[in-house]
């Protein structure tokens, strides 16, 4: 390379490749002087190289950061392709934090994104990026902050609009999340988590008639989609299915949903008390109750499920402490304060 360089042109050895300063050169004319010096090693046989570009002043950096900016401009080459030139900006920042984040490390992340929108304050993938982490790092006020700017700037972007309604549903505010997932999903219905997040926000609200159109066959839900996706929506239309009182399209869906996933406790609750309603034995239903609470003990509505089916068989005893334990999950069950009292 070195022969190739113009008399302006300092060249450094690195261990991961070089460093070229240019002094008192404007970024347009830096591009033209590396372009050239690219065309130039091209002909010397079949091989190329990329090369990121930054410069002083830039932002609230110092000097001393032109190198590190260039390798982050270098990284952002990546995206490129192979003889790229690219500038240091916001994307490259962006990238940069994509790198932290993937490793796990959300500060470092969250403080690249930060310096990406000291160069590009209206960035929304930034914004973006930097709400996802905030989310990881349990700030959520924040997070949801950063979502809210991206749709200030615009009021239809997907990923601000599905990161705000999955933030608000983590922190139980189900009234605020379904709206913006609702409009998420009108911008883009290719994305099937959010048919189950959805889905999972009608049940909680009793809105079983919108969980059938969401997903039943007459829906237009995604074909291509994971076992557990198929498991968690057939468990969510099973309990809409009961819900509305059709007692045989319940029993499909929820067998379905525990074949594909036979650890799935709500399923299996779920199926438990519709066989008992069905008629179809109240030991099978309790095993299965019972099964469900013992794969996982924290759901208040599995102990809900397993104390109506303990009550409706004359088990009053064994419902009262089933109910109880609901009860002490979730205080605000009122079915299950409601049966307590009856057997009181």
């Amino acid at each position: 390379v070195r022969p190739l360089l113009d008399e302006n042109m300092v060249l450094l050895d690195g261990e991961n490749g070089c460093f070229v300063f240019m002094a008192d050169v404007e970024s347009d004319q830096a591009i033209k002087l590396l372009g050239s010096v690219q065309a130039g090693f091209s002909k010397t046989g079949d091989k190329s190289f990329s090369a990121g570009l930054a410069s002083f002043p830039c932002g609230s950096f110092k000097r001393s950061a032109i190198p590190i900016n260039a390798r982050k401009a270098l990284q952002h080459t990546i995206f490129m392709g192979p003889s790229s030139i690219t500038t240091f900006d916001g994307v490259s920042l962006n990238i940069s934090g994509d790198y932290y984040y993937n490793e796990g490390d959300m500060n470092g992340a969250v403080r690249e994104y930060l310096l990406g929108l000291e160069l590009d304050e209206k960035g929304v993938n930034l914004l973006n990026s930097r709400g996802v982490a905030y989310v990881r790092l349990n700030r959520y006020k924040t997070a949801i902050s950063c979502f809210e700017k991206v749709l200030d700037i615009e009021p239809d972007n997907f990923m601000a609009l599905f990161n705000l309604g999955s933030a608000w549903l983590t922190i139980d505010r189900d009234d605020l999340a379904v709206g913006f997932l609702e409009k998420a999903l009108v911008v883009d219905d290719s994305i099937f988590d959010l048919y189950l997040q959805l889905a999972e926000l009608y049940c909680r609200a009793g809105c079983y008639q919108k969980v059938v159109d969401l997903l039943s066959a007459g829906g237009e839900a995604p074909e291509n989609r994971e076992e557990w996706e198929d498991a968690s929506a057939l468990r969510c239309l099973g309990e809409a299915w009961y819900s509305l009182g059709e007692q045989d399209k319940a029993l499909e869906c929820l067998e379905k949903a525990c074949a594909y996933n036979p650890r799935d406790s709500r399923a299996l609750s779920l199926l438990g008390e519709v066989y008992d309603v069905a008629g179809e034995g109240v030991d099978i239903a309790l095993t299965l109750c019972n099964e469900a609470v013992d794969l996982d003990d924290g759901k208040w509505d599995n102990w809900l499920r397993l104390g109506r089916v303990l009550y409706r068989n004359g088990r009053k005893q064994e419902s009262l402490l089933a109910l109880q334990r609901s009860m002490k999950i979730n205080r605000f069950n009122l079915e299950a304060a409601m049966i307590i009292k009856k057997i009181y």
